[in-house]
């Protein structure tokens, strides 16, 4: 277009008269440029009142992020460093006899109370793999390792496999050991299971139910809690668990999915291929599935496995870790390695991963800087190149 507007002025002026000598040239070029700067001036405001609002907006998003990431952080730190029960289902027992009031002699020693023994089938030893419902995340099943039992209950701490300093405590009655496993054939038609979903993150386990089949075929369907129906083979190895534990899990699940809304996050944008702030407003498709609109006002669907918030899970940052760091040059987050951490570790050395970014190192804030892990970032590089 530009190409067509330039022919356009470069006829109108020569129409003016010949050309003779340098005199007509500069009025030539004099009549040009005027030509120019009138046609393209409008466009040149435009231009700049978009990039004000966007970087208006992206400033305004960037502080509610830190606002919201300050909070889960000053509440992180305020919190005492004690062990503390996670939403338990056991109901407490209300005696309905009379209460006594017995004489009390300070001559005796009244003896303390025997603790209950925990029963040896349900005591779980240090360094088991297992399989945990994480309440306080993403509500999800995943993989981890016992690392001790809480004193005077019934709850173990436990740390993620995939991500190796996180741990928390987690109830007994949502935690799975591996000799609970067992092949989707040996299961009936609906049979509540807890099964790997493997598109999600690689130890990821989501409840779901058989669904009556052809028992001589190699597969079997199975229906995940969103609805979503899967081929699985009849080898695959899955959890059983009650029909009262799958509405209990699919329940905290999608509460966790509609929590998201009006979060603001860093996403992935994928029409435009960079990650970008923006704020969820919608949840589509099989729930974890969510409209952004982002910093400059476009709107585009993203999956959940691709957004950062307040609600990720906070990994102290290592050096040679992958992160997403905001470039406050260009208002866009982009993957880097982390060189080095201040000692309050509130700022990092990062340089930028873009072989066109020529090795640039930038120090960013830690608290709105999110690691990446090693299977999160190949996910994420497939879904940039595809």
């Amino acid at each position: 277009m530009f190409c067509i507007i330039f022919k356009s002025f470069f006829t109108n002026c020569h129409k003016r008269g010949p050309s003779v000598g340098n005199t007509n040239e500069l009025q030539e070029n004099s009549c040009l440029q005027d030509a120019l700067h009138k046609q393209l001036g409008p466009i040149k405001t435009k231009v700049e009142h978009l990039h004000e609002s966007h970087k208006k907006h992206y400033n305004e998003l960037k502080t509610k992020l830190e606002d919201q990431m300050d909070v889960i952080r000053n509440l992180q730190e305020r919190t005492p460093k004690r062990e503390v029960r996670f939403e338990s289902t056991q109901t407490a027992q209300i005696s309905l006899k009379p209460i006594v009031n017995e004489q009390y002699s300070p001559d005796v020693p009244r003896p303390p109370s025997p603790k209950p023994p925990t029963p040896p089938i349900d005591f779980i030893k240090p360094n088991t793999h297992v399989y945990a419902l994480w309440l306080n995340d993403d509500r999800l099943v995943h993989e981890g390792i016992v690392l001790r039992k809480q004193e005077d209950s019934n709850n173990y701490i436990v740390q993620r496999s995939s991500l190796p300093d996180i741990e928390t405590i987690i109830l007994r009655e949502n935690i799975f050991l591996e000799s609970e496993l067992k092949r989707v054939k040996t299961l009936p038609a609906k049979s509540c299971i807890l099964v790997e979903y493997r598109e999600h993150l690689p130890d990821c386990w989501k409840p779901a139910v058989i669904l009556p089949s052809d028992n001589e075929k190699e597969t079997r369907q199975v229906r995940f809690y969103d609805c979503m129906i899967k081929d699985i083979s009849n080898n695959e190895m899955v959890i059983p668990i009650s029909e009262k534990t799958f509405e209990n899990y699919t329940k905290h699940r999608i509460e966790y999915e509609k929590a998201l809304i009006d979060h603001v996050i860093v996403g992935l944008n994928s029409p435009e291929k960079i990650f970008m702030l923006g704020t969820i407003i919608k949840r589509v498709g099989y729930g974890h599935t969510y409209i952004i609109q982002w910093c400059d006002e476009k709107k585009s669907e993203q999956e959940e496995e691709y957004l950062f918030g307040a609600f990720t899970t906070p990994i102290q940052c290592q050096p040679n870790d992958y992160v997403l760091a905001m470039d406050n040059d260009q208002y866009i987050y982009k993957l880097a390695l982390v060189i080095t951490k201040s000692n309050d570790q509130k700022t990092l050395t990062v340089r930028f991963i873009d072989p066109k970014e020529n090795n640039r190192e930038i120090d960013v804030p830690s608290t709105t800087t999110f690691v990446i892990t090693k299977p999160h970032y190949n996910s994420i590089m497939n879904k940039l190149n595809a």
